[in-house]
């Protein structure tokens, strides 16, 4: 088996969990009714649990310096996401698809 130091992992974890967020943000699932209207919440709702628990943890027991590093360290990874899905976005569609899928057919 292979060994992860405890830290090395809350820190993936960390990351993995603050990426999630931002990916996920948007899907949003039916909740309950009130008086004939829905209420819906994000699937993030699930995931933020263990983002304050791991910072909380970091701090107790590593330092405020050490978590903070670690929250700049994650906002790193949203502005790179951030960028790269910019990036894909503006890219052309490949012409393969465009009899199957509607949405990638263009108009000329």
């Amino acid at each position: 088996m292979f060994k992860i130091q405890k830290l090395d992992f809350l820190i993936a974890f960390y990351i993995t969990c603050v990426v999630l967020t931002e990916v996920m943000g948007a899907k949003t699932v039916p909740l309950f009714t009130i008086f004939g209207f829905p209420i819906h919440a994000t699937v993030t709702l699930l995931i933020l649990p263990f983002i304050y628990s791991i910072n909380d943890t970091l701090v107790e027991v590593f330092g405020k310096a050490k978590a903070q590093s670690v929250v700049r360290s994650s906002l790193l990874m949203i502005l790179f996401i951030l960028i790269f899905s910019l990036i894909a976005t503006a890219l052309p569609a490949d012409k393969r698809f465009a009899p199957t899928e509607g949405a990638y057919a263009t108009t000329v």
